[in-house]
């Protein structure tokens, strides 16, 4: 069966200079807390890709253009790692992630391994054809099957998804959604806060980990909830303040996700749905709270209109006469999973990142939250990241004190650092070693001792003599 690619899949595949690269790679590792055989994980997976059409597709060149091929599932012995450490199996992990996806090839591929007391598999996924909330599926269907092998899960063809998304296109939503949109870029937002200077086609990437005290989570959930706002809200406000102070602009944009699912079938299919829109912020000169209730209001007429695709918006402004390439620099993404005792997965990332900076708050496994900082190497160092993930989390702790006052009075630097900097800048007293100032102590030091006092330099318009030169060094120092 073949059908043309969804409008968030175009979004990729438009991007062609880098569809075959890493960038796309899309990591999933799920950890069973007991030992399965190989061939029982193997088979389990078979029949996870057996029931989803999402994970067999290839993408196929025609006179049309390119198209999504659903090929008839074939049993597959994918590839085995038997490990003895945690250490070897994120090596093995990350390998896996950084191997190049052929996009006419097999685009989700799969390990299966054994460490001395758990087992598991990992898959390395192109992103086109699955999102982040397609993990939750296949972990909860792999766990089935491994239980029942005739466990048969309801879900959706994803070709009949591309016929939902032709019709939506002829609805009055989706007139609506382009109005929107149209509204939202007659002011143009600043989309590449980032310095066009720093770009480059260099996609290597790194990353940065903080993990977030749970009393501190639990009192933003707590403030969220008075305030009817969500933790989402909080924290892009949060970002905004803290991207708007580093780049000078109050009206910019940030990439979040939107589930784009609407149905029962489609919560439980694995595919691409899920996609990135741009949050416009307008900071004004108020409250936290305030710019937070503004930012809560447009986060909601995203979700109106979900369906809505990056690509859409990126044909609907060229139409109008404002083309923008490019809707965002920076992306927020937050995901809290409850501990599953039957099993735990984990998103994992390849070394390239398409975007300059990918922030994401985790809670996995029901461990503590982490902010995690994804950044292109080629455009920050590791300093400066870390400098952010200490400013946003200060910054977050600040808001809740100071969530009434002008978010210009905020400060996002904390305490001890604000004192460490106040300290270290006017304690300026040092010792002054005269043994430093090498080639003129050199040339004294290595003058004959007969000829020590004839020689002289002239300093500030004085003639100094070897014998006076530490006392002048002194006094210029005093």
């Amino acid at each position: 069966m073949k059908f043309k690619l969804t409008s968030s899949q175009k979004n990729f595949y438009n991007k062609n200079f880098t569809l075959d690269s890493q960038i796309w790679n899309q990591g999933v590792m799920e950890t069973f807390p007991k030992i399965y055989s190989y061939e029982e994980i193997n088979n389990a997976y078979n029949k996870l890709v057996e029931t989803h059409d999402s994970l067999r597709v290839k993408l196929v060149e025609t006179d049309d253009g390119i198209v999504a091929d659903v090929r008839e599932h074939e049993y597959i012995n994918y590839r085995f790692w038997q490990v003895e450490t945690e250490e070897e199996l994120m090596q093995k992990a990350q390998d896996f992630l950084n191997e190049p996806i052929d996009r006419y090839g097999l685009l989700v591929n799969c390990a299966v391994f054994q460490t001395p007391t758990t087992s598991g598999f990992m898959i390395n996924a192109h992103h086109i054809v699955i999102d982040g909330f397609s993990a939750i599926a296949m972990a909860s269907h792999v766990n089935e099957f491994l239980k029942d092998e005739n466990f048969a899960p309801e879900v959706q063809k994803y070709a009949d998804y591309v016929e939902t998304e032709e019709k939506h296109k002829q609805s009055r939503r989706y007139a609506k959604s382009q109005e929107f949109w149209l509204k939202e870029f007659s002011i143009q937002p600043d989309c590449n806060i980032v310095p066009a200077s720093t770009k480059s086609l260099d996609f290597s990437s790194s990353e940065s980990n903080h993990n977030i005290s749970s009393e501190l989570i639990n009192n933003i959930k707590d403030f969220c909830a008075i305030n009817d706002i969500s933790i989402t809200t909080f924290f892009n406000t949060v970002l905004s303040i803290y991207l708007s102070r580093k780049y000078e602009t109050q009206k910019l944009t940030i990439g979040t996700p939107v589930l784009n699912r609407t149905s029962a079938l489609e919560f439980n299919t694995v595919g691409l749905y899920m996609h990135l829109l741009p949050l416009i912020v307008n900071l004004s000169d108020d409250t936290f709270l305030e710019n937070a209730k503004q930012i809560e209001d447009f986060q909601l007429n995203l979700f109106r209109h979900q369906k809505f695709t990056q690509n859409d918006i990126k044909e609907l402004l060229k139409e109008n006469g404002k083309e923008q390439n490019n809707l965002f620099d920076v992306a927020f993404n937050y995901q809290e999973f409850d501990k599953n005792d039957e099993y735990q997965f984990v998103f994992r990332y390849s070394n390239y990142l398409s975007l300059p900076l990918e922030i994401h708050l985790h809670q996995f496994n029901g461990e503590n939250h982490n902010l995690k900082i994804r950044y292109r190497t080629a455009m920050f160092d590791k300093q400066e990241i870390e400098i952010m993930l200490k400013s946003i989390v200060t910054l977050a702790e600040k808001v809740l004190e100071n969530y009434d006052k002008n978010i210009n009075e905020i400060e996002m630097i904390s305490t001890d650092e604000k004192e460490e900097v106040i300290s270290s800048f006017n304690d300026t007293e040092h010792t002054y070693d005269i043994s430093a100032n090498t080639t003129l102590y050199s040339l004294f030091e290595t003058a004959s001792e007969e000829n020590k006092d004839k020689v002289c330099i002239k300093a500030n318009g004085e003639e100094i003599s070897f014998g006076d030169f530490k006392a002048y060094a002194e006094r210029i120092d005093n």
